[in-house]
């Protein structure tokens, strides 16, 4: 059966991005959320949004964009299996979108977020999102890698403190 490992990052606003346009789409992103926006300012919401997650990133102008890109490559590379990248936010591709691109490859998605500690993201936003995937593509199987196990995470940290020692 193919399978395939999706890290998946949080997402951020390139350095670079215009900044008139930045404020613009946060404040109308508050008003999204919220259910406040009018069609034509929801048509500028989505323009913008388009815009920012399309934006080229490159390792200067989004430093988490560059290193899931090249985490992900490395782990195809040693483990000999497929790994793609998608994000919850600011960043193409969100979860959703990576899974249209790629559900008729894969069978299998074992989704992993790259936020280790538990928070509204990994707990509700992409856990939610997973279970919408799930009840849209019953013939496929997804599977959350989360939460990290604690021994572990534990493991991770205390080799990263040694190395600062």
């Amino acid at each position: 059966m193919k399978k395939v490992f999706i890290i998946i990052g949080h997402g951020d606003i390139p350095s670079d991005f215009p900044e008139f346009d930045l404020k613009e789409y946060l404040k109308l992103r508050t008003f999204y959320k919220r259910g406040n926006l009018g069609k034509k300012a929801e048509q500028k919401f989505k323009f913008l949004e388009e815009k920012l997650k399309k934006w080229e990133r490159t390792s200067e102008n989004d430093a988490h964009h560059y290193f899931l890109s090249n985490l992900a490559k490395e782990l195809e590379r040693n483990l000999k299996v497929k790994v793609e990248i998608a994000f919850n936010e600011f960043c193409y591709p969100y979860i959703e979108e990576k899974i249209e691109e790629i559900i008729d490859k894969y069978q299998e998605f074992f989704l992993i977020p790259s936020m280790i500690a538990g928070g509204r993201h990994t707990e509700t936003q992409i856990r939610n999102k997973i279970e919408n995937l799930k009840v849209k593509y019953p013939d496929k199987k997804f599977f959350y890698a989360y939460p990290f196990k604690e021994n572990l995470v534990l493991d991770f940290f205390k080799k990263h403190i040694e190395e600062f020692s």
